[in-house]
């Protein structure tokens, strides 16, 4: 396969581009200006993304970020006060959106189960309430082993609704994987499936909980979301049961910008799982931001990323849709089940128009390629890769073959690879392979083949956010950085010291990010 063809935007993907609006809406003509404005004026320019994104603020930030105790420990919207659900639970009142669909769960046997935003709403309160009803509060850090579905996101939102700490785990974890994660947050209770199906057959997920339960003596609560047929486990709490109490009236907890809502832990392949915090005001704001900019979802668009709930793209998936305003499409089976059309066949049934996909699964997808384009695709408009290296034959394949009228936007980890960003959404010509422009308020980068995964980047050492070690970026991501990385033992950080105050809680250190 070759390299495809450059494209040029059309003026229908300019009047729907968001990063456009968003220019316009602060007096500037296009992406350039923007970009510069957002470098030179960060604090007005996220000020203006907060107030065109209609993030829910209870009390709005002093500034945009605070770097008193040094840039190692930057402060995001110092001042600021809210809870990133309310966002999210607003499209419940609106009287334009409170009935569409906010969230479509597929399972691999083919049950459809869906709820409007005004459902996922009241779903959300009823089981906050069931939260609060058997001990669960504010600070708590509860684990979630869920499958993929509406049980896992009513949950999520939850859980950040009541002030806890959600602690996603892999579906496909065992005992050992789920000790290692909850151990060190601490965590009082779990969220957990009986089993799940895949490939047709059931994965009994009861054995691993139990094992977990008797290691952890502070695990006091156990919440089981039930597979058909499957009775309510011994001493455990039934997530329907939870989800049916009264709502009890009580309001979302207002918390402080840099408050957590989540501790999610690195894949441990390459050294000890560490567990990065995301904080209300940093992660939720920046893929609310990231999602209008880059992937220009807007209420009516169709969103589905099938990413299990215990990785990052698990979660911030929820995130990208729903504070949009989009809706969001949940698979809970194997990708190839019953054969490789079961993706296509899951964008024609609900419309897709944002699909994104592992490079893992693009190879797969290519080397069953009459199967896995079976079916209808010309709902999608944009398509999103991520979370490991793809190679430029693969790349190229999923634009030109998966929706061959649309971008592929390419989001990159720590690995060398090829992609590009949706310059359609611009006004710029793209090519793939390439990283085309800047995002909003990155100081520097450069238009050039991306072989390491700084250069042609927009990170500087030095910038709030940006760690870097030997010149190479480990860890990225502004207002999106982890406050804080839960370790068993302090570990310096690089050039910098961590804070004899910061015994326990540090961001991220110089060795491997496992």
């Amino acid at each position: 396969m070759t390299d495809a063809k450059p494209r040029h935007p059309e003026q229908r993907h300019l009047d729907k581009a968001h990063v456009l609006k968003l220019a316009a809406s602060m007096g500037l003509e296009d992406y350039d200006s923007l970009l510069k404005f957002s470098i030179e004026h960060p604090d007005i320019y996220w000020q203006g993304a907060i107030d065109y994104l209609g993030i829910r603020w209870d009390t709005p930030p002093e500034g945009y970020v605070d770097l008193s105790r040094g840039k190692e420990f930057p402060q995001w919207f110092p001042g600021g006060r809210l809870n990133w659900v309310n966002t999210v639970l607003a499209f419940g009142d609106d009287f334009g959106t409170a009935s569409q669909l906010a969230l479509v769960a597929e399972d691999e046997d083919g049950r459809v189960n869906t709820a409007t935003f005004a459902e996922l709403k009241e779903k959300v309160r009823r089981f906050a309430s069931g939260l609060r009803s058997v001990g669960i509060s504010r600070g708590d850090r509860v684990g979630l082993l869920c499958d993929n579905g509406v049980e896992a996101t009513v949950s999520v939102l939850a859980l950040s609704a009541i002030g806890a700490i959600v602690v996603p785990l892999f579906s496909g974890f065992g005992q050992e994987a789920v000790i290692s994660r909850l151990k060190p947050s601490g965590a009082r209770a779990i969220i957990a499936t009986t089993g799940f199906s895949r490939r047709g057959n059931y994965v009994d997920m009861q054995p691993v909980v139990r094992s977990v339960a008797q290691a952890l003596p502070s695990l006091e609560t156990i919440i089981w979301k039930c597979a058909p047929g499957v009775d309510t486990p011994a001493n455990g709490v039934n997530w329907n049961d939870l989800v049916a109490t009264k709502d009890d009236g009580k309001p979302v907890e207002i918390m402080g910008s840099m408050d957590p809502f989540m501790v999610i832990f690195t894949s441990g392949t390459t050294g000890k799982p560490k567990g990065p915090v995301h904080t209300h005001g940093g992660c939720p704001l920046r893929m609310a931001h990231d999602s209008a900019v880059h992937f220009n979802v807007s209420s009516g668009d169709t969103f589905c990323w099938p990413a299990d709930m215990g990785w990052i793209a698990g979660m911030l998936v929820p995130a990208s849709a729903l504070m949009r305003g989009a809706t969001l499409v949940l698979y809970n089976g194997a990708p190839d089940y019953p054969d490789w059309s079961r993706m296509s066949k899951l964008i024609e049934d609900h419309k897709i128009t944002h699909y994104g996909s592992s490079p893992t699964l693009i190879r797969g997808l290519a080397a069953n390629e009459s199967l896995a384009l079976k079916h209808d695709l010309s709902s999608v408009e944009l398509l999103i890769t991520a979370g490991e290296v793809i190679d430029r034959e693969h790349f190229v394949w999923f634009q030109d073959h998966f929706a061959p009228r649309h971008p592929a936007d390419q989001l990159y980890r720590r690995h060398r690879g090829f992609g590009r960003t949706a310059c359609q959404r611009t006004g710029q010509a793209d090519r793939a392979g390439r990283v085309q422009h800047r995002g909003p308020g990155h100081r520097r980068g450069r238009d050039r083949r991306c072989r390491h995964p700084c250069r042609g980047r927009d990170w500087r050492i030095g910038d709030p956010g940006a760690l870097s070690r030997h010149d190479r970026l480990v860890l990225a991501g502004r207002c999106a950085l982890p406050r804080l990385l839960l370790v068993d033992h302090p570990r310096r950080l690089g050039a910098w010291r961590p804070r004899p105050e910061e015994p326990r809680w540090l961001l991220p250190d110089d060795g491997p990010l496992g």
